[in-house]
């Protein structure tokens, strides 16, 4: 990649322990928030390390389209496209607009 090439991220999505969406998200992470907690969503019981990060306010349903995908997705992947889906929300993008070999997402 030469040295003159430059980047412009133009939308972000956040599915996190502190926040869903840029914006709750933002607001945490100003306030010093932690989102490190003991395991509620599971029984962490039987690992060294009975606490981590967890994601509890994430409702997929009102970011990934068609809903009826969500039932062959894992929790990992609806956050994923959730995420992705807020990214294109915030910069405007719409479906099949511009050229796809100048798009990507980082997770």
């Amino acid at each position: 990649m030469s040295g003159d090439r430059q980047v412009v991220i133009t939308g972000v999505g956040v599915v996190s322990p502190i926040g869903v969406g840029y914006d709750a998200y933002r607001a945490s992470l100003e306030q010093g928030q932690s989102g490190i907690a003991p395991y509620e969503q599971f029984d962490g019981a039987h690992m060294p390390v009975t606490f981590g990060g967890e994601v509890n306010d994430y409702e997929a349903k009102q970011f990934v389209k068609p809903r009826k995908s969500l039932k062959v997705m894992c929790k990992e992947v609806r956050m994923g496209v959730g995420s992705a889906s807020m990214a294109v929300g915030q910069a405007g993008l719409e479906k099949g607009a511009g050229n796809r070999d100048r798009f990507g997402v980082v997770f």
